[in-house]
């Protein structure tokens, strides 16, 4: 389970470079920690202030690239993460890396002599160390990222704990030769038996027990427009029945269904069919994803099943079908018992279910030695756990479209099928196959997570967006704002009416009126965003300038302290698509009121293209920090639409104006 390099590293401290910390002599900022630490309150926050700063153990880990790869093809629990971490093509440059050696450290280990670095420390909680494998910038072509491990006393070897018994079917090797391993399950695919239980318990314990999943705007009877409904034992299990449910009333719930439409097109409803006295689809006619979550919702004793390419008509001649179902996406998933997520299918040929090496999903055991690192004894039993547990299961194809994300923040309860093994998530509990009980606080750091947990701080959302002192930046919109604009949608006139769900979800909790991704109240504030990444705007229209929805890229608010604004808004029109204020529009304008001051656009040429600093007074504008510290603003040009001369005369006459927020 662990290859020899990191054995030397935990056992034998071997390749030992040097001690590290902020402020000590030796300290070395390319070889000293840099970790972003974040908080959950004030007091962890003190906390981590208190016992972050300490000392660093470092060591030279791999001396080639060549002998990583064949650790992790042999499946080392740490450098199979280590590697993976890495795109396909990083990994193909490195293959062919030759090290060299460099400057020594100041205790005379050649410090570049590997390509990749281990970092041991105690970590923030008592009694537990993490350990960094750092990839060496200095020799891997300037690659400088990491993988984190944290590392436990094992408390429950002699109770809780079996080793598998079946053999790793990528090595050949017996669990017996690789390492004692704690692991609650023995299954090698995530389609058993024992997978389906966990699955089961989880739901159960959420449905009976979790009262934030259950609140009373989730519990009066709802159902989707159509619905399908699945075939009993007893019954021909050879098709499904698609039902309207005005017309046949279900009796029990739904589930939906998360998935990737890829390039390969899947099954659709057609108008034709949708009106027929009894339409159906054939099981083995549909796609591999479709099949095999209609055997889990069933598996889950949930006899009708929501999936959006075969519940809405997605033929081109009945658009207002789509806009309809489209409006009523916040009660689809809201409403749903359990969203089944195909999160490790980039297509619908893939499916839900994937094979495994039980071994590589328990928490491997290591004694580790632990000299001068702030542990009480030298020696330690550890369990080792890779800190980015979730963001791996997670980072998938699936977690990159628009859509799911409103999926996932609206379902109660999301069932992911990952590659190695299932997770949960629901508001009260985030979950995997390892950890059945929940996921430790340190997996969760600066994840994706707080998504679901958002729910229960509405009280506190809404207190914000009302009467908000805090940073741009804290405000739980804009984070949702954050998260959503880095997603991607194959349909680039859906970025309103992806994200129309949780709007109408918030509006319930704010009460105030949307405005194309912002809020009436504060729109003055929410006007202040800026786009990441330049990219040129999207065809067709889709939003007003002024709305963060009418660009592409991730999308950030302006970090300042809140205060009086100086622009006024005395009107906002909209015009749109439908009857769904929080859909589509066609138009729009704002009327403000403010200050003006006169300016002219300075152009610096970049790679990247042309960065416009504004000059007003003689002096390019800048932005301050709480440090004082002053940052040059420019802007980027895209609507010149081939009038560039007049463009530049209007600017040589200094009639452009700046507008004083």
């Amino acid at each position: 389970m662990f290859c020899d390099p990191c054995i030397g590293v935990l056992q034998h401290r071997h390749n030992f470079i040097n001690v590290t910390r902020p402020g000590d002599p030796r300290y070395d900022p390319d070889y000293g920690p840099d970790y972003t630490v974040s908080t959950f309150s004030e007091v962890t926050h003190k906390y981590i202030k208190q016992t972050w700063l300490t000392y660093t153990h470092k060591f030279g880990h791999h001396t080639t690239c060549a002998s990583l790869a064949t650790s992790a093809n042999h499946g080392c629990y740490i450098c199979q993460r280590v590697w993976n971490v890495l795109s396909s093509d990083e990994q193909e440059s490195l293959r062919t890396a030759d090290p060299r050696k460099g400057e020594a450290s100041p205790t005379g280990t050649p410090a570049l002599a590997f390509v990749t670095n281990a970092e041991l420390r105690q970590w923030v909680l008592p009694n537990t160390f993490d350990l960094a494998i750092r990839y060496n910038h200095k020799v891997c072509a300037g690659i400088s990222k990491h993988a984190q491990f944290i590392l436990e006393p094992d408390e429950s070897k002699s109770c809780h704990s079996r080793i598998c018994a079946c053999a790793d079917h990528r090595t050949g090797r017996t669990p017996s030769q690789i390492s004692d391993v704690q692991i609650a399950f023995t299954s090698d695919r995530t389609s058993s038996i024992e997978s389906m239980q966990t699955a089961a318990k989880w739901l159960q314990e959420c449905v009976s027990s979790h009262l934030i999943c259950n609140t009373p705007e989730r519990n009066p009877v709802w159902y989707p427009t159509r619905l399908l409904r699945l075939a009993h034992s007893c019954e021909d299990e050879s098709y499904v029945r698609l039902i309207h449910t005005a017309q046949e009333p279900p009796i029990g719930p739904y589930s939906t269904l998360s998935h990737c439409w890829g390039n390969i097109m899947p099954a659709q409803l057609t108008r034709a069919m949708a009106y027929e006295s009894d339409p159906r689809f054939s099981v083995v006619n549909l796609p591999k994803t479709f099949q095999e979550a209609i055997e889990v919702s069933k598996r889950l004793n949930i006899w009708y099943l929501w999936i959006d390419s075969l519940c809405i008509i997605q033929s081109g001649d009945d658009r207002q079908d789509w806009y309809r179902e489209a409006s009523l996406m916040e009660k689809v998933y809201m409403h749903s018992h359990c969203n089944i997520s195909a999160t490790d299918a980039d297509d619908g040929t893939k499916g839900l279910f994937r094979h495994r090496t039980p071994q590589y999903i328990g928490r491997p055991r290591v004694r580790v030695n632990l000299e001068g690192i702030g542990s009480k004894t030298e020696h330690m039993e550890c369990l080792v756990t890779n800190r980015s547990l979730w963001e791996d299961a997670l980072d998938s194809p699936i977690d990159k479209r628009g859509w799911v994300f409103q999926e996932r923040y609206l379902a109660p309860r999301v069932l992911h099928f990952c590659r190695d093994q299932l997770f949960w998530e629901c508001k009260e509990l985030a979950a995997c196959e390892t950890f059945s009980r929940g996921l430790p606080l340190m997996t969760l750091f600066s994840t994706s997570a707080w998504l679901k947990y958002n729910e229960q701080n509405e009280r506190r959302i809404t207190e914000r967006m009302v009467n908000s002192t805090d940073t741009f930046s804290e405000d739980p919109w804009n984070k949702l704002v954050w998260t959503y604009t880095r997603k991607s949608l194959s349909v680039s006139g859906d970025k309103l009416v992806a994200l129309s769900g949780v709007a109408k979800h918030m509006m319930s909790h704010v009460r105030d009126i949307y405005i194309v991704g912002m809020w009436r109240r504060d729109l003055e504030k929410k006007l202040m965003w800026e786009v990441l990444e330049i990219r040129p705007r999207p065809p067709g229209y889709r939003a007003p300038s002024w709305s963060w929805a009418s660009v592409d890229g991730p999308i950030w608010y302006v970090s300042r302290a809140a205060q009086q604004s100086l622009t006024h808004i005395e009107d906002v029109v909209l015009d749109y698509a439908t009857e769904d204020t929080t859909g589509a529009v066609t138009g729009g304008w704002l009327d403000l009121s403010g200050h003006l001051r006169p300016m002219r656009l300075k152009g610096i040429k970049r790679d990247s293209g042309i960065d416009w600093y504004m000059v007003v007074g003689g002096g390019i504008v800048s932005k301050h920090d709480a440090n004082d510290t002053h940052e040059e603003l420019f802007a980027r040009l895209d609507t010149l639409y081939g009038e560039e001369e007049a463009f530049d005369n209007d600017n040589k006459a200094t009639i452009f104006h700046a507008w004083v927020s």
